[in-house]
């Protein structure tokens, strides 16, 4: 059921006993930075409904109460965000050229309506499935091995897009925990809190616009059901293409990190890292009503429907 702001802040305000002022004074306790201007004046417009904060902050306020953030979700009114034309002109010439300029080819069928797998593998599962593919990336070589020779150490949580044949063409692939990763000289050095609330993502692949967002669509989902990694609020990624830094950087409003630069002149192939606010993507314009429809359906999802297997990781 869609419902405005005003309505979904006042049923926590009473279902949380708080009174205005206490709900400030928690607000700006679980994140200062964002709540900081948060006043009297401004909580009482957004509850008189004269404005409404931006998606990105509803957000947090409803994480920052420890809200059903799944619920919350499918009660946004999508057909009242706008994207700025900007960040659209960009995503469209990136559809674009994935879909008409440099499709890629693949010697599997490629389905209109692929089906997709969640799994959580451990280091030989990880190995048998994806080793050759990241061997195969030359500039992050350091950075694989290094990861590698953490063994068992490290899990990889991943995402599989598969045909009617049940053949992978396409795949999304994180890492964890991040502490671990965060120790290598290869990586960034982190401070034990920014690992502990971080996540890794590898290269991803994929052949067209459509599987490039059901993988953005199905992580979030993956994000939100599973309690592991409720507490996780920046993801770092590892990106394989201009085109692909460029929207995530301009569209998405991702963070420059590092750059993998191409071994050789043979391999013109660089890797960027990146890192980019997990409640800022589940906001944005252009991802959420595709994490919106994906919840809804997983919500009606029918008993012999093969499409996905995330409800079975909404306890992991």
């Amino acid at each position: 059921m869609i419902k405005e702001f005003k309505t979904v802040l006042s049923e926590w305000l009473d279902k949380n006993n708080l009174t205005r002022s206490e709900l400030i004074a928690h607000l700006q306790l679980y994140d200062y930075e964002s709540f900081k201007g948060l006043d009297a004046i401004t909580l009482s417009r957004w509850l008189n409904g004269k404005t409404t904060p931006h998606t990105h902050k509803q957000i947090l306020v409803c994480k920052g109460l420890n809200e059903d953030l799944i619920q919350f979700i499918k009660t946004i009114d999508i057909g009242r965000i706008k994207s700025s034309s900007t960040k659209s002109k960009i995503v469209s010439e990136f559809i674009k050229l994935l879909d008409y300029i440099n499709p890629t080819l693949s010697y599997k069928k490629v389905c209109s309506k692929a089906k997709t797998h969640v799994d959580i593998f451990d280091y030989q599962q990880h190995l048998d499935i994806f080793g050759d593919f990241y061997r195969n990336i030359p500039s992050i070589k350091k950075l694989t091995e290094d990861v590698y020779s953490l063994g068992d150490e490290v899990t990889y949580p991943c995402i599989r897009i598969k045909n009617n044949e049940d053949e992978m063409i396409g795949h999304w692939v994180g890492i964890e925990p991040l502490e671990k990763i965060s120790s290598l000289s290869s990586f960034i050095s982190l401070s034990k809190e920014e690992a502990s609330e971080g996540y890794l993502i590898n290269v991803a692949y994929y052949q067209n616009s459509q599987h490039f967002f059901q993988l953005i669509s199905i992580a979030i989902c993956f994000y939100l059901l599973a309690p592991r990694f409720r507490g996780k609020r920046t993801a770092y990624l590892l990106l394989s293409g201009y085109s692909v830094y460029e929207v995530t950087k301009m569209a998405f409003d991702a963070e420059d990190v590092k750059y993998y630069p191409p071994v050789d002149k043979k391999t013109r192939l660089g890797i960027y890292l990146v890192k980019i606010d997990i409640t800022k993507i589940i906001a944005n314009p252009i991802i959420l009503p595709l994490v919106q429809e994906k919840l809804n359906c997983l919500e009606d999802c029918k008993e012999n429907c093969n499409l996905c297997n995330l409800k079975s990781y909404s306890l992991c």
